[in-house]
């Protein structure tokens, strides 16, 4: 696997970054299948939301109710408390600030990059959790990984916070893609003292746009994110859906299955095209390729958008098509490229 050093000038992409991209490539973003989200594209149908969530503040009982949805979708146990916020990226922006300035952050790499660079916005020094072997004084990994998909183990969680963290350190461990593997949470076993476990509603539900997520775990680091967010964090209309969404268990059974069906069919397309799979999770797909970057820029040209990795010059991420035309588009664009 090549890995770009420090000269390299390629564009660097987000995820969903589709205006930048189609300010190089052209068209209008109809025209455009984004692949390069892991957000499920047979999202949750919206039910009808009273009016009355859309002309009133949500009071106290419409929390509690998306509170106990979510406690119940997730089996997060009683004893870890339970915050919800307007995205799991309004958390990450505001973990930082919790804690005093100028700490020790270790960050399992390649990640989400969102976490390094929020941590050092904020004043401290990040380093790397695998590689240093000063003690930190908060760790944070992704699991399942993106992009590489890896899960770890309550085992490898508590090889990490005795071999990587100071005693009484915290451990953060965002799990927004956990909704495919719910049994491997961190929750399931895992002390809640000095932990934090991020949650995301809109990846899993396919309903980025409400903007919602939860933290859980220590009851008084969570205190101080209630503190910090104060009242009306989450809208009553993304409450609401959220609450209804949490509740359907058949609709979840049934978006499992056709992930499932969805990510093998996705990877099967892959493989036939010359790539490597590196990550599975049900609702993205990491492949390695010769020339990967290559392949992105045929994709573009094609109005497919993937995501490219800026530290790995081998690597593209690829999400679910949403329909026969988009699968039907991406597989005559690879059959061209291969």
């Amino acid at each position: 696997m090549a890995i770009f050093g420090d000269s390299y000038q390629r564009p660097v992409y987000h995820g969903g970054d589709l205006d930048s991209i189609r300010r190089i490539y052209g068209g209008d973003a109809s025209s455009w299948i984004d692949l390069s989200t892991g957000i499920n594209p047979s999202s949750y149908p919206v039910p009808t939301i009273p009016a009355d969530n859309w002309a009133r503040l949500p009071g106290g009982q419409t929390e509690q109710n998306l509170l106990q949805a979510a406690r119940d979708y997730y089996q997060i146990p009683d004893h870890f408390d339970l915050i919800a916020a307007p995205g799991t990226q309004s958390l990450i922006q505001r973990l930082p600030y919790l804690l005093p300035s100028n700490l020790q952050i270790a960050i399992s790499k390649p990640t989400y990059t969102e976490h390094e660079t929020c941590w050092r916005r904020a004043g401290h020094k990040i380093i790397a959790l695998d590689g240093e072997t000063q003690l930190a004084d908060v760790a944070i990994v992704v699991s399942p990984n993106n992009p590489t998909g890896k899960i770890y183990s309550g085992t490898d969680l508590q090889k990490i916070r005795e071999a990587h963290l100071k005693p009484g350190g915290l451990f953060i461990i965002d799990e927004a893609f956990m909704d495919m593997t719910p049994n491997q949470s961190a929750a399931k076993g895992f002390p809640s003292e000095n932990l934090i476990i991020l949650k995301s509603f809109g990846k899993f539900f396919g309903l980025a746009g409400i903007r919602l997520g939860f933290a859980t775990g220590d009851a008084s680091l969570i205190q101080k994110l209630r503190d910090e967010f104060g009242p009306w964090a989450v809208s009553g209309p993304a409450a609401f859906i959220g609450t209804a969404a949490y509740q359907d268990a058949k609709w979840t059974e049934n978006a499992h299955a056709k992930l499932d069906r969805d990510a093998k069919q996705l990877s099967d397309l892959i493989i036939s095209s010359g790539g490597h799979i590196l990550a599975n999770t049900g609702l993205f797909v990491t492949a390695e390729f010769d020339d990967a970057y290559n392949l992105f820029e045929h994709l573009c040209r094609h109005h497919i958008l993937t995501r490219p990795f800026e530290y790995a010059d081998r690597w593209l991420r690829f999400g679910i098509p949403a329909n026969e035309a988009a699968w039907a588009r991406l597989q005559d664009a690879l059959t061209q490229y291969s």
